[in-house]
């Protein structure tokens, strides 16, 4: 039998052709970007609060660490590095400054110091670490009562809180990180004098 104008017939078929391709295509495409979408969806079990627990009190970390990646950019405080023997000169420092005022005062007396620490401006000793903020000299006066008879305070659990609450939080009892200057005296240093407790807080 003779095909009047084959052509046609092979035209119909390739368009038919065509567009079964296209559609299989748009199925691949569809299909490959929902499996994508699907793999990078967090799972909730792998989804962990991070945060900084206070450790146990009448026990010392072998190194504390105050990084958290997740809070670097909005909390400048856990970006430092405190060792054990740092950790345990604030927890001296902290009860014999400010254990009479509380955990709020403790928690401004621990943003002063990391304020110090972080400050661009005047040198509070920052670098030789916290060490070299609680050592400065005129500064912490009751650093030398650590550890001995002289001390009239002794750090606890309270103390352990105050740093682990302060390097979770941020500047929060403070208005600003520029507040670097604290004493019970009226106010005699820094500038935008405010008062907590018994302390009264200046910036630099």
């Amino acid at each position: 039998m003779n095909i009047e104008r084959p052509e046609l017939i092979w035209r119909t078929r390739t368009q038919r052709n065509r567009r079964e391709i296209i559609k299989a295509i748009i199925v691949c495409i569809i299909t490959a970007a929902a499996v994508v979408v699907l793999a990078m969806a967090p799972r909730a079990e792998e989804r962990v609060e991070v945060g900084i627990a206070p450790p146990e009190s009448n026990t010392q970390p072998n190194a504390f660490n105050a990084l958290n990646a997740l809070d670097i950019v909005e909390n400048p405080y856990q970006t430092i590095q405190i060792s054990a023997e740092e950790y345990n000169e604030l927890r001296w420092v902290l009860a014999l400054e400010a254990q009479t005022q509380g955990i709020k005062g403790e928690e401004a007396c621990c943003e002063v110091i990391f304020n110090r620490y972080l400050s661009q401006k005047n040198n509070w000793g920052q670098a030789k670490g916290i060490h070299g903020v609680l050592i400065m000299r005129g500064q912490f006066s009751t650093y030398k009562h650590i550890g001995k008879k002289s001390a009239w305070a002794v750090p606890g659990k309270m103390e352990d809180e105050a740093i682990s609450e302060t390097l979770r939080n941020g500047c929060v009892i403070l208005p600003r990180m520029s507040y670097v200057y604290f004493d019970s005296k009226g106010g005699v240093n820094g500038r935008n004098i405010i008062k907590i407790g018994g302390h009264y807080f200046g910036e630099e």
